[in-house]
């Protein structure tokens, strides 16, 4: 009897025999829900820059801009004026 009782016990201790075709469709509904997330995820950025594109963005207009007696902070040296060159790209006011 107690040998009938251990072949029991390790049968119901073994795994549950997985067909490799399951395997196969599983993994395959895997792959497919990932891509899925994929081109989710691509059509909700897409869709959110989409109206940042179509701004309307002022003209940059550029600049000069002339410093007299510039000195760095060190102090060892000087010019006579440092032309600063910009662009501006907020709207005029």
């Amino acid at each position: 009897m107690a040998l009938v009782f251990s072949l029991r016990a390790r049968t119901r201790a073994s795994p549950p025999l997985v067909t490799t075709e399951l395997y196969v469709i599983k993994e395959t509904d895997m792959k497919l829900i990932k891509v899925l997330t994929w081109v989710m995820w691509s059509l909700v950025f897409t869709l959110t820059a989409l109206p940042g594109l179509a701004a309307d963005y002022p003209a940059p207009q550029e600049g000069s801009w002339v410093v007299r007696d510039f000195r760095l902070h060190t102090g060892g040296s000087r010019t006579c004026w440092l032309r600063i060159l910009f662009r501006d790209l907020s709207p005029s006011v």
